[in-house]
């Protein structure tokens, strides 16, 4: 159960940036990484704290300082992501032909959100 409250925040980012510098080949010895591709599984976290940035509030946002904006997903089994069940990046613009996934004009939660009815998880293969 977390809170986040207070601001304004980055007007170019969110209340949660990700990635943050993972996986960029600098910051790994020059070799691209791995840990960017994460699934944020959040519970009972609320929002309601957090004040508008420039008369809007960005809770999720992918690719903060670099870090690849297509890596994470965020997920929810409540409603920590206002009722949305899986939050994809903006990047995978295949999600909008998918039934119960749409854009967020608003911006509220960048990308693709998706409802109970469609079940987003990772697999990442490497290969020589």
């Amino acid at each position: 159960n977390v809170t986040f409250a207070g601001g304004p925040s980055n007007p170019s980012a969110g209340v949660i940036n990700a990635p943050q510098h993972c996986g960029l080949p600098e910051h790994n010895n020059g070799v691209t990484g791995t840990m960017c591709n994460v699934q944020y599984l959040m519970e009972d976290v609320d929002f309601s704290g957090v004040l508008p940035t420039n008369d809007k509030t960005v809770f999720t946002y992918f690719g903060a300082s670099g870090g690849n904006p297509v890596s994470p997903i965020y997920m929810a089994k409540d409603n920590s992501l206002g009722g949305h069940r899986t939050i994809v990046s903006p990047y995978l613009n295949g999600f909008a032909n998918v039934p119960g996934c749409s854009s967020q004009p608003d911006a509220t939660y960048s990308g693709y959100v998706c409802d109970d009815s469609v079940k987003v998880r990772r697999l990442t293969i490497f290969a020589p």
